[in-house]
């Protein structure tokens, strides 16, 4: 996914880029489209290693550690959305309003979600993570379904105060944060090879057979496999997801966040990765099997460096030419030695073990 989105951000500013893949204005699907929402569901799915780790302490992070911690795993892409947001106002970057808002971007929204959601923590000792967002995007979908005025406001109103000129950032934000929940839960069973009291549900280190004999039906449901609780919630999500579409009054939109746009993003996540298990599961019983290329393990090995040095060098190069103007030949020419200069920097810090945490 990385790959393919370091790729996208800078080719779908060329002509030569299919439009059928760019993203939509308002209504709709593309593949920009569902690669936003999979990163902030694969941005779950990695904190809830977190929230597992902190169960096997004996000592509990208190609030204000948790936020200064979430505060510093986002202030790389914090600064990402600040240093765009410079060069969309001071250095004539092109950019489009209707996406996030004046000011807002996506590197913000990444940022702030695990800042905002830790303020749920303490709810989240008697609610499950999943409730949560499930509230969250039936309130956020009956605001925007009860009347004509939310839509009205989305769409038409004037961009006069922070508020209205940042409307689709701010109100896209609950809809990402229902698909983070979704990624912090899927962690829970997905990141193991066994299963653990209720995993299907709440983050748990608890092992099964330890709590055997005081387990009821309930708990020997719920508590899964990777590959059980996969199939499990796609099942789910995907009969959810056709009922919604079917009778939802208003299509997909990335650019508002709604319900059919989470149950989109959530249920493609939760079956791709499905068939990863399933195919590790059938294939992977071979040494052979798990080595990977070098390529792939050197952008794994500093993944968001390399997603970092892709947005400066999009904007270095979108700044450097008019790329919509560029002809096809000069377009794979530019896209090609970007995506030469990626790859070259990405193994170059492999080999010399070099791993940049940011």
């Amino acid at each position: 996914m990385l790959i393919l989105t370091a790729i996208a951000i800078l080719a779908v500013d060329f002509p030569i880029f299919p439009r059928r893949f760019a993203k939509v204005e308002t209504w709709g699907t593309s593949l920009m489209d569902l690669g936003v929402g999979s990163f902030v569901f694969s941005n779950g799915i990695v904190s809830s290693r977190a929230l597992l780790k902190n169960l096997s302490l004996k000592s509990k992070p208190s609030f204000l550690k948790n936020a200064f911690n979430a505060l510093k795993s986002g202030g790389t892409l914090l600064f990402l959305g600040l240093l765009r947001l410079f060069f969309v106002k001071n250095l004539e970057y092109q950019e489009h309003v209707t996406e996030y808002g004046v000011h807002w971007n996506f590197f913000i929204t990444l940022s702030l979600l695990p800042l905002v959601l830790t303020f749920i923590d303490p709810v989240t000792r008697m609610v499950p993570r999943c409730s949560i967002a499930i509230f969250i995007s039936c309130i956020y979908e009956w605001l925007l379904l009860k009347d004509d005025r939310t839509l009205n406001f989305l769409i038409l109103a004037d961009r006069n105060c922070f508020f209205s000129a940042n409307r689709e950032g701010i109100f896209s934000f609950l809809g990402y944060c229902s698909i983070f929940l979704w990624g912090q839960n899927t962690g829970f069973y997905l990141l193991g090879n066994k299963p653990t009291l209720n995993n299907l549900y709440k983050p748990s280190t608890q092992d099964v057979v330890a709590a055997s004999k005081k387990s009821s039906t309930w708990d020997y449901w719920t508590s899964v496999t990777p590959l059980t609780g996969l199939c499990i919630w796609s099942t789910i999500f995907l009969v959810i997801s056709q009922l919604v579409f079917q009778y939802h009054p208003y299509s997909v939109s990335r650019r508002f966040a709604n319900l059919p746009y989470t149950l989109w993003v959530i249920t493609y996540n939760l079956l791709f990765l499905t068939g990863y298990c399933l195919t590790d599961k059938i294939f992977g019983n071979s040494s052979e099997y798990y080595k990977v290329a070098e390529c792939l393990e050197s952008i794994n090995s500093n993944g968001l460096f390399l997603f970092l040095l892709a947005n400066v060098s999009t904007g270095l190069v979108n700044m450097s030419m008019v790329t919509i103007d560029s002809s096809p030949l000069k377009s794979f020419l530019v896209l090609l030695a970007y995506c030469s200069f990626i790859a070259v920097i990405s193994v170059f810090l492999y080999r010399k073990r070099i791993f940049i945490k940011l």
